[in-house]
């Protein structure tokens, strides 16, 4: 009997395994699964990197496409993992790529200009936001659209749910209409520059207010002053190129004339200022480099004296190497050669 009995229990353990082995395993509804991500192609175009052409009133914003080769691309959004990708920018400032993005609301589209050793060129982001749905997508990443997308970065960080939810089309009514204010009210006779608009505290705005989008305010533009430049000594027939190394600043092209010449509205920081000296045949002769701190609300007026006294404190000297475009501008002498005053 007993052998009887563990010859049963023999077979029952075998049985047992084998089912364990060979039974197929089967989902059960209510298990956890794994989400599926669908993708779908976006077309995504770089604009406004480029200090030429003109928009709204003003010189568009005046980095200098040499200091710009290549923009670091990133794609975020409510539920997914960032994407990032190097993009090359032509000699207008222009770049385009295609990538599989999730689909879903809002995704973020950032891009970051970038020098030749892969450093971020200060001020140079242009970013958009936009839906991703089934099929072919295309987005435009212009400065008219950055602070929307500064606005929806701001929402992610802090709170997803009011990221996915947001009306990008209230949010950039916003901005739009901020840049319409801004022509009157804040740089007459230029426009504002759309890099001023404050996305960041947009975003806030809306968080602190269940997602309601504010109205056109004063406090909505980021920290600026008005900057004016006059060159006097000039010689006869004789012209000059400035700029500043921020965004928002106007290019100031081919002026001839000694009178003070505005800048329009400069961020907060520290600059870098060129002046480029032409002469009559439009071959660049000289040029001038120097620090230019902007404090908010503290208008700046500059003067540059090219037939004053010498100057010993300050320091003009530079490396011709990094302007291609005015490679063969003679070197200045340590300063010695001009006069910078002003506010």
């Amino acid at each position: 009997m007993k052998r009887f009995e563990l010859a049963l229990a023999a077979v029952l353990v075998f049985s047992l395994t084998a089912c364990q082995t060979f039974m197929p395993t089967v989902q059960h509804p209510g298990a956890a699964q794994k989400p599926v991500v669908e993708m779908a192609p976006v077309k995504i175009s770089l604009s406004g990197l480029t200090p030429g052409g003109t928009t709204a009133g003003f010189n568009v914003q005046a980095v200098p496409t040499y200091l710009i080769t290549q923009a670091r691309v990133e794609v975020t959004g409510p539920g997914m993992a960032m994407i990032s990708q190097t993009v090359a920018i032509d000699a207008n400032g222009h770049g385009t790529v295609s990538l599989n993005v999730p689909m879903g609301r809002n995704r973020v589209f950032t891009a970051i200009a970038l020098k030749t050793d892969n450093s971020p060129v200060p001020g140079a982001v242009v970013g958009a936001v936009k839906t991703i749905e089934p099929g072919a997508n295309a987005v435009n990443l212009t400065w008219t659209t950055t602070a929307t997308a500064e606005a929806f970065t701001d929402l992610l960080a802090n709170d997803a749910a009011m990221a996915s939810s947001a009306d990008i089309s209230k949010v950039q009514t916003l901005v739009n209409g901020m840049l319409i204010w801004g022509s009157a009210a804040i740089t007459t006779p230029l426009s504002m520059h759309p890099s001023l608009v404050d996305g960041v505290k947009i975003g806030q705005y809306m968080r602190a207010n269940g997602g309601a989008v504010p109205l056109v305010s004063v406090n909505y533009v980021k920290p600026h002053a008005m900057v004016s430049l006059k060159v006097n000594g000039l010689p006869a027939g004789f012209k000059y190129d400035a700029w500043i190394e921020d965004p928002a600043s106007r290019l100031l092209k081919g002026v001839a004339s000694d009178l003070l010449q505005s800048f329009g509205a400069v961020h907060e920081g520290t600059w870098t200022l060129h002046i480029i000296t032409l002469n009559a045949t439009n071959t660049p002769e000289k040029r001038i480099q120097e620090s230019l701190t902007v404090v908010n609300g503290v208008a700046r007026d500059i003067t540059i004296d090219l037939a004053g006294p010498s100057n010993a404190n300050l320091d003009f000297s530079h490396d011709d190497a990094d302007i291609p475009t005015y490679a063969n501008v003679p070197a200045l002498n340590n300063g010695t050669e001009y006069v910078i005053s002003g506010n």
